[in-house]
């Protein structure tokens, strides 16, 4: 891939590892000292404050992002800067009071047992820090400047393992844990904010296209923010009909098992927030078909050979990681790994298309899947507990992976099915599969340290050999 990619990738993927890997150890760590019932209540408030996040942006955070990529000029950026602000603004303060007015009846009546009614302000804090953070990262991508999201992450990533494995430690309880994380989120914004306005104060002077209006900036973030609505739908909804129609114990054991995959979505999507701003920029030409075909292929060699886990020993996974009593959760890990091989394509494809102007795509998608999800949650919950939430979700995350690759241009699907390398890739995959099955089958006792020596040693190796990969591609991304 082109420098300037691989840069913008690498930026993106390390904002993203920090704060994946952080939150993974803060997981671990709280799954290991709380009881499954409170690690519920925690992952309940999580999925209460992402809704939050959503509704106070309305998605004009992403869609300014995408506007501020399509120039470097100043005066463009500084236009677009105003623009979106003098919407955002006003609607927090909006967004402030229906909230403080409206929760807690709301939570009475979905969770009447209440253990959600303690959460008011913390909730609202954390929620209305995020939006800030989330700003500063979108911001960021848009000027390609995403080293500053990188080094907010870092910071905040740090700030979060240390005081919230502190809390969980000395009061193992879901609120102070909670009271941590408004601490080690704030700290770090006041610093990454003076560095994303020192970028915007830098005198650059270029072309600039027709500056979008107030309304464009807008109308742009509604199937944005529409997208991360039906997002939600998929991945923290299910949790509130846990909570609502079971307990808390099954809130934990379910989204350990589809916050897990979340966070490995990493890799996919730095390689898609690498690729957005630049292919934006771009002709459907060959050269635009060949990045994306290069990109699904990146995607896919991280991805399956966690699939390939998620199917196999995924119990002894979760196990592993987060203890013996997260084990029952095995098969619901199996059924949300086809999940995760379909988010790994879209989280190459989906910046590609929010970028480039073609997010109703997306947002269309995504709310049919959302939609029949929540259908099926409500259908199936009561009647098959947490394996109800989960082929729920298979069924209409793959109802949305559909509507958006039938609506790529017939070049670009033609160019992945077609490619060369990812067919070696899944021949490969395939057989060092059989080889797995076969070695399990003669030493069943440690079939998953098998599993792991293929995986970890075995498989990059071949990746090389097989030309699947060259050198120059570890190269690159070491040198950058």
């Amino acid at each position: 891939m082109p420098n300037e990619i691989v840069k913008t990738s690498i930026a993106s993927f390390l904002q993203k590892i920090f704060l994946n890997l952080s939150s993974f150890i803060i997981t671990i760590v709280l799954s290991r000292m709380l009881t499954v019932s409170e690690f519920g209540i925690f992952s309940l408030v999580n999925a209460i404050i992402f809704f939050l996040i959503i509704f106070f942006s309305i998605g004009i955070q992403a869609s300014m992002a995408r506007f501020l990529s399509l120039s470097d000029d100043r005066e463009y950026r500084h236009s677009v800067l105003a623009k979106g602000l003098g919407v955002l603004l006003p609607w927090v303060v909006l967004c402030t009071g229906i909230y403080l007015i409206f929760y807690a009846p709301i939570i009475d009546f979905i969770f009447p047992e209440g253990e959600l009614k303690n959460f008011t302000l913390i909730i609202y804090a954390i929620a209305l820090i995020e939006v800030v953070r989330l700003f500063i990262e979108k911001a960021s991508h848009g000027i390609s400047r995403l080293g500053i999201a990188a080094e907010q992450s870092a910071y905040t990533s740090l700030l979060l393992v240390l005081l919230l494995v502190s809390a969980a430690y000395i009061y193992s309880s879901a609120e102070s844990v909670l009271y941590a994380k408004i601490i080690a989120l704030a700290l770090p914004i006041p610093f990454a904010l003076t560095k994303l306005i020192l970028e915007f104060k830098k005198s650059l002077n270029a072309d600039a296209p027709h500056e979008p209006s107030t309304l464009t900036i807008v109308s742009y973030g509604i199937p944005l923010s529409l997208i991360f609505l039906a997002d939600y739908g998929f991945l923290q909804l299910p949790l509130i009909f846990l909570g609502s129609y079971l307990d808390p114990s099954a809130v934990g054991l379910y989204s350990i098992s589809i916050l897990t995959y979340v966070r490995l979505l990493i890799v996919p999507r730095a390689i898609g927030n690498g690729l957005a701003p630049h292919m934006a920029r771009m002709n459907h030409d060959q050269n635009w078909f060949s990045l994306l075909e290069k990109g699904v292929l990146f995607a896919l060699i991280f991805s399956i050979p966690i699939v390939i886990i998620g199917c196999t020993e995924g119990g002894e996974l979760l196990a592993l990681i987060f203890g013996e009593k997260y084990r029952e959760a095995k098969d619901i890990f199996l059924l949300l790994s086809l999940f995760y091989l379909m988010s790994s394509l879209l989280g190459v494809i989906n910046p590609i298309l929010d970028f480039s102007g073609r997010a109703k795509i997306r947002a269309f998608g995504v709310s049919v899947g959302s939609v029949i999800n929540i259908l099926l949650n409500i259908l199936w919950i009561p009647k098959y507990g947490i394996y109800g939430a989960a082929i729920a979700t298979l069924v209409g995350y793959f109802i949305f992976f559909i509507i958006v690759i039938v609506n790529l241009k017939s070049q670009a699907i033609s160019a992945i099915i077609l490619s060369r390398p990812i067919h070696k890739l899944l021949f490969l995959c395939s057989m060092l599969l059989v080889i797995f099955f076969i070695f399990r089958a003669i030493f069943p006792s440690i079939s998953f340290l098998i599993l792991l020596i293929i995986l970890s040693l075995i498989y990059p190796i071949l990746l090389i050999c097989s030309g699947i990969v060259s050198k120059s591609d570890f190269r690159t991304i070491f040198k950058n």
